[in-house]
């Protein structure tokens, strides 16, 4: 039976009828999934003998990573296999959803519990409240407590309730769908005499890729219900005329935010304060994204509000969590992991945000409002006519808590509690505990070296009445001089969670902070001391252990102070010795007087950036009189009324034809890269040889003899294979030699087919590169589209055995290191099973505004927090041999025109390395990451997955980071503008991810001209020393991360899978996406005797095991492959999937996922 290379073994279910079943064994096609990351940028070279294509080491000293590699326990797992802990992939997948609702458990934040109101008791008649509150009440009822029904059916019914929550992409209305009060029938409003316990009160929002959240109402007719588009454009505001309406639940003011509850929210309150049935009511914001909550405690209005419960997900495997809470069978131990402010337009992001409540144009345009402008006013358009974008990070360091605690500090604490409804870190319990300090090391008030830990052990004692845990935060406070270095008063430095602790049980808990932790970064001298990096200023740094991020300003807070008798300066890495110096500039430069200071915080407050110069300090603010207009029946302002005036200032938007060129991709010929004009996409030669961004010399890059690749005419193929295979380096450092050696033996077209991939590690069997299938989704393994994953080879895993259920905000809601590590360590464990290498998550960018469309994907507006618990995860998942692609690196905070053209981010280079650049750091050298997904957007004027200062200086040269990075979306219309496949391998760039814009493909490519930007060129003309340099080590970075990932299967695969080298199609090449179950189905009698085969006459000495499904009572015969018996009593008729693999007969079952050959049976079980 002749096998092509991609296939493995093809199982056959013959019974006793006579029928044949054949599976498909062809490899599935690679999921398109969603949007993906970018990749990381490749490495210089090594750090040892100078060549053609590395570089010399810094000071002689040793800084590879070195293997071996220690697991979560300092286990060795340097020979790079990987075991399982779970007996089937139905094991595997349900670990995880036992622990997601853990991850619940300890998520959910209790911010209010008035006089111990909750729990409550199970059982109780509650009416469940909130049009989108149907979910959580059938969860209620599965907890014991007798729901109102007819209140929930009449949720659940459109045409009563009405439609419900609407959206729209970069929408400037979003409905919240709450239900009016008009709706509510008499057969309803009565249902509640008999359920008036308890009123549980559900308000939502959501959000999602590709939009941010509407920071306004306006719509196109006043009270429409649909989702609407109706932002401003530039003349409108600048004629005065605007007067904009709101949508449904907004009538009265279009300027509300979607994340403030809207009139009808309001109503249905007022209305539970109005009525006598109800005593109590709690409130449950179900939403990912923080909600203005100071309703929570305004006892004037909502006297009746006893508790309140923030639930950031619902999913599946999360939402018993809900119950459980309520009637007090779960102790809530959740911390808000974003400070919670009462009136979110007061905070320094509101200005700098998405597009400002602006539009520009009709059409695609109409609600890209941050566009820049040529200095005759008319909007900016490069050679491919698109338009250009921009986000300045104006509040620098101060963003989050480090603002509101931080000014109130210097404003006092009546502003702080006019401004803050629940601080950083904040959350209640049931029960209560005491604190003690019991050690501290060094003692307090000694001298601080420049690499000392101080290590802190806190008693906690529950000294309450019921079981619970307990969240200990350790903050610290450096010095400030006025003018100097900017800082935040405090910064979360580390924390801890003790286990469950039963009444007057006790824990101690060990945080540590190093001396290091807490110096800052000067990208300025702002302390005139001659020096630029990072620096701990002498003087006395305070310690507090607290409870949240405002436990500073509380008496009873534990306090340790240290002294620093000297500036302490931090210029070289612990991790390579390379020299820490500024990588951004020109950055910072553009940043200097623009970024709010606590020197003066008014004067430097941030403000909208605007397209017209402002003369004077009494210019209204258009967009206040607009809004006076819309809330008084278009009146204009009279004299009476104080408006709100613009800064004074130049137009920001607003830029020179030599600023804005700097946008311009280094195209030798830009004429050509036109879509319409031949498109051919050489890089100009200055960009390597006269980089005017490196002081108009060669570029870091440039290469002048570069390496050398094996003649296409003499390739390796699946039948010659290569004397160097890659099992024979699975322990070898990629700073030795052997693997130069190795990547010599493919040819250019080879080593490009590993760079340009649709979701996948590329399968090579000339030179043992297996196929790793690559699994999009922050919330799991999965696949966003359509939710399919795919096997590295066989069938492909439906959404039935898929996870689409974390929730990144609720997992560092839980302030738990171990929940973290081990969500991370179920994920790789059920991505062996699915054989699935690469994981395009955890996504570590920051809750920089509450409004960011995706912050259901990230962690928290901390940088420390988010880093310590991403490390947790991708050391989970590493220790299991799944790379973890972090994305989106970096500063993709915003999803507002993140892929047109790529949004140019600006933020000081303190504020990119201390707030957006640390839980990437952190993950790369606490996490054992392996991959690095980039992102859209534009740090400065470079693409960030083409800029060299990010991804080879600072993530390689200065944290060591080995790994590997991929692209976002490369095949998307707008990236193909600007994503240079070219480019980014010249950055330290490895892989394009879905780079196939304009037909391209690696095997498609017969001239090396490449007919899309994505592509790589290797044309002679083309190839120079670089580029066959970046070439080169884009492999062979790829090559030592596919060996040290779960693609290997331990080495123990039927046989090598490779791919059909003939084929030039790139669906025939990774086979096709038809699902084989059709011709795969077998009709079962109940009560017949069956007598079925899976057994392949073609391999010999293998076993056949259950994957995953139930075999109903029959007994499959793991040696011969026979499924036999009767099926059990109870089966009803239908149909019943089962996966099956066949390996090696030799191994025990935590290896049973290394089989490369997988397949879906059904079984039709008829009466």
């Amino acid at each position: 039976m002749k096998k092509k290379a991609l296939l493995t073994s093809i199982l056959a279910l013959s019974c006793l009828f006579g029928t044949t079943l054949t599976s498909c064994g062809a490899s599935a096609a690679p999921i398109p999934g969603e949007k993906g990351d970018k990749g990381d940028k490749g490495d210089k070279g090594d750090k040892g003998d100078k060549g053609d294509n590395g570089q010399d080491g810094k000071d002689g000293k040793d800084y590879t990573q070195n293997d071996p590699i220690t697991d979560q326990d300092g286990k060795d797992i340097s020979s790079n296999k990987f075991h399982t802990d779970s007996n089937s992939m139905d094991e595997a997948l349900s670990n995880i959803k036992t622990l997601n609702k853990q991850i619940a458990d300890e998520g959910y934040v209790l911010l209010k519990n008035e006089k111990g109101y909750l729990p409550i008791k199970e059982g109780s008649k509650i009416s469940v409240f909130g049009k989108t509150s149907g979910t959580i009440a059938t969860a209620l009822e599965k907890s014991g407590f007798a729901v109102n029904s007819t209140l929930k059916n009449f949720y659940a019914d459109k045409a009563k309730s009405g439609e419900g929550p609407k959206t729209k992409t970069n929408g400037s209305f979003w409905a919240t769908g709450e239900t009016p009060q008009a709706s509510y029938t008499d057969d309803v409003k009565q249902s509640c005499n008999d359920f008036n316990d308890v009123a549980v009160v559900v308000f939502s929002r959501t959000g999602g890729e590709g939009s941010d959240l509407p920071r306004a109402s306006f719509a196109e007719t006043k009270g429409q219900t649909s989702a609407g588009m109706a932002y401003p454009t530039r003349e409108q505001i600048e004629s005065g005329d605007w007067v904009p309406v709101g949508g449904a639940g907004r009538e009265t003011n279009p300027f509300e935010h979607y994340l403030e509850i809207d009139e009808n929210e309001k109503a249905l309150l007022k209305a539970l304060e109005e009525d006598p049935r109800f005593k109590d009511v709690v409130v449950i914001l179900n939403s990912s994204n923080s909600m203005e909550c100071d309703f929570l405690d305004d006892v004037k209005t909502y006297s009746k509000i006893r508790a309140g419960i923030w639930a950031q997900s619902t999913g599946n495997s999360h939402i018993a969590a809900i119950g459980d809470i309520l009637k007090g069978t779960v102790n809530p131990s959740g911390r808000t992991p974003d400070i919670i402010e009462k009136d979110f337009t007061k905070d320094p992001t509101w200005q700098n945000y998405s597009n400002n409540l602006v539009g520009n144009e009709a059409g695609f345009d109409s609600a890209m409002g941050n566009q820049y402008t040529n200095e005759d006013t008319t909007l900016y358009k490069d050679y491919w006519d698109q338009g250009y974008y921009g986000v300045e990070y104006q509040e620098g360091i101060y963003n989050g808590y480090k603002y509101y605690e931080t000014r109130g500090e210097t404003d006092g604490e009546d502003w702080y509690l006019d401004n803050v409804q629940y601080p950083f870190g904040y959350g209640l319990s049931y029960t209560t505990f005491n604190w003690d300090v019991v050690s501290a090391r060094p003692a307090k008030r000694m001298s601080l070296d420049k690499n000392d830990t101080i290590e802190v052990q806190v008693k906690v004692t529950n000294t309450g009445r019921v079981a619970g845990k307990d969240v200990v935060q350790l903050y610290y406070s450096a010095p400030y001089t006025k003018g100097g270095i900017e800082k935040s008063h405090v910064e979360l430095g580390d924390f801890e969670k003790t286990g469950l602790l039963q009444p007057n049980q006790s824990e101690i808990l060990t945080l540590s902070i190093t001396a290091r932790d807490m110096a800052s970064y000067d990208c300025y001298d702002a302390n005139k001391n001659g020096f630029k990096g990072y620096e701990l200023e002498k003087g006395v740094y305070n310690l507090f252990v607290g409870k949240n991020s405002h436990s500073w300003a509380e008496r009873s807070t534990t306090k340790l102070s240290y002294v620093v008798n000297d500036t302490i300066q931090y210029d070289k890495s612990t991790e390579t010795g390379e020299t820490i110096e500024n990588r951004f500039d020109y950055i910072s430069d553009e940043m200097k007087n623009k970024t709010l200071s606590r020197a003066d915080w008014e004067g430097t407050f941030p403000s909208r950036p605007l397209w017209f110069d402002v003369e004077n300090e009494t210019t209204i603010d258009p967009l206040w009189e607009a809004e006076y207009k819309a809330t008084h029946n278009g009146s204009a302002p009279d004299a009476t009324v104080k408006p709100v005036y613009l800064k004074k200032g130049k137009a920001r938007l607003v830029k020179s034809e030599d600023w804005l060129k700097n946008f311009e991709l280094p195209l030798a010929d830009k004429e050509k890269g036109k879509k319409e004009s031949g498109q051919t996409f050489k890089i100009d030669p200055s960009y390597d040889e006269n980089n005017e961004m490196y002081g108009g010399g060669k570029a870091p890059w440039y290469v002048e003899n570069g390496p050398s690749f094996r003649d296409e005419s003499q390739a390796y193929t699946s039948t010659n294979k290569a004397p160097i295979q890659l099992s024979d380096l699975m322990n070898t450092s990629i700073e030795d030699s052997k693997w130069d050696e190795f990547i010599s033996q493919f040819t250019v077209k080879q080593a490009i087919e590993q760079i340009v991939t649709p979701f996948n590690f590329q399968a090579n069997d000339a030179l043992g590169m297996p196929v790793g299938a690559h699994a999009d989704g922050n919330t799991g393994i999965r696949k966003v589209f359509d939710l399919i994953a795919y096997l590295q080879a066989g069938d492909r895993i439906e959404s039935d055995k898929t996870v689409n259920d974390l929730n990144p905000t609720l997992l560092s809601s839980t302030f738990n290191k171990t929940l973290a590590y081990e969500y991370g360590n179920k994920t790789g464990d059920l991505a062996l099973w699915q054989h699935v290498a690469g994981w395009y998550g955890p996504s570590t960018n920051l809750h920089r505004s509450h409004f960011s469309g995706r912050n259901s994907q990230y962690y928290s507006e901390d940088g420390v927090l988010s880093g310590k618990i991403v490390s947790k995860v991708t050391k989970g998942a590493s220790d299991k041999g799944l790379i973890t692609f972090m994305k989106h690196f970096a500063l993709n905070d915003q999803e507002s025109h993140r892929d047109i053209t790529g949004v140019a981010t600006w933020a000081d280079e303190q504020t990119m390395r201390q707030n957006y650049l640390k839980p990437y750091e952190m993950a790369v050298k606490d996490g054992a990451t392996m991959g690095m997904m980039t992102s859209f957007n534009r740090i400065g004027y470079e693409w960030a997955g083409a800029s060299y200062k990010l991804l080879t200086q600072i993530a390689r040269d200065e944290w060591n980071f080995k790994g590997i990075f991929i692209t976002d979306a490369a095949g998307t219309d707008q990236a193909g503008n600007y994503m240079s496949a070219d480019m980014m391998l010249r950055a330290g760039e490895d892989m394009s991810l879905d780079g196939f814009a304009g037909g391209y493909t690696p095997e498609k490519d017969t001239t090396g001209v490449p007919p899309a930007i994505t592509g790589v060129s290797s044309n002679a003309e083309a190839m120079t020393g670089t580029q066959k340099a970046a070439i080169f080590n884009a492999a062979k970075r790829i090559a030592y991360v596919v060996s040290r990932s779960n693609a290997m299967l331990n080495g123990e695969g039927l046989q090598p899978l490779g791919y059909d080298e003939s084929a030039t199609d790139v669906k025939t090449r990774f086979g096709s996406v038809t699902n084989y179950d059709d011709i795969k189905k077998l009709q079962i009698k109940i009560g017949e005797n069956v007598n079925l085969s899976v057994k392949d006459a073609d391999l010999s000495n293998v076993k056949y095991v259950l994957y995953s499904g139930d075999l109903l009572g029959l007994t499959l015969n793991e040696a011969t492959g026979e499924i036999t018996g009767t099926v059990k009593d109870g089966i009803a008729a239908g149909e019943y999937k089962i996966c099956i693999g066949a390996i090696k007969d030799t191994l025990a079952n935590k290896d049973y996922w290394t089989t490369p050959d997988v397949n879906y049976f059904y079984l039709k079980v008829v009466a």
